[in-house]
């Protein structure tokens, strides 16, 4: 059945939630989900839940248009093949919208993504880097 629940943001510019959710099985054992953030309007609950988590995705201040840069694309890409865990997903960042959030089930003990990023000048021209892994809350899309 569904349960209803509500949590006052201390800012509503700011809706990242934490939280931890324990299931107790009609086994009488106790499943832990690992600490998990979001920002979306619901937390699905299930058996097979997973830890999930939040991840910003910034410029850190840097005007991209000030460096020719017409916009930056972060890809990352999560996977898991042996527990059936796949996420692949983009963002692109720009000088009038330079911060955006990317989203991903993980598993226990296991966070680390995988990223890249992809500047598209205001020639066209396009600089792709190296794939990076982090299991860091931020990525940041650097201009080198």
């Amino acid at each position: 059945a569904t349960k209803r629940f509500v949590v006052e943001l201390v800012d509503p510019a700011r809706r990242r939630v934490t939280y931890k959710v324990s299931l107790l099985r009609t086994d009488g054992i106790v499943v832990d989900i690992p600490e998990s953030t979001t920002e979306q309007d619901r937390i699905f609950v299930s058996a097979q839940m997973r830890g999930h988590r939040t991840i910003a995705v910034t410029t850190d201040g840097v005007n991209l248009a000030a460096n020719g840069i017409r916009h930056a694309t972060v890809e990352t890409l999560y996977e898991r093949p042996t527990l059936g865990l796949r996420f692949a997903d983009s963002v692109t960042l720009t000088t009038d919208s330079p911060r955006d959030t990317i989203e991903y089930d993980y598993a226990d003990g296991d966070p680390a993504i995988s990223y890249r990023v992809i500047h598209t000048f205001d020639n066209g021209l396009t600089r792709q880097g190296p794939w990076t892994t982090t299991s860091g809350d931020v990525i940041v899309a650097r201009v080198d």
